[in-house]
């Protein structure tokens, strides 16, 4: 389940063209939740 996850956020920040910082201000958690 966690790898599904995973993949799913990454594939649609890249997507969005969005880095994972970035990903991380708009969504309001820390970087080490989005890794």
């Amino acid at each position: 389940m966690e790898m599904v996850l995973r993949k799913f956020v990454k594939e649609r920040r890249k997507e969005n063209k969005l880095t994972q910082e970035e990903l991380a201000y708009k969504v309001g958690v820390g970087l080490r939740f989005v890794c």
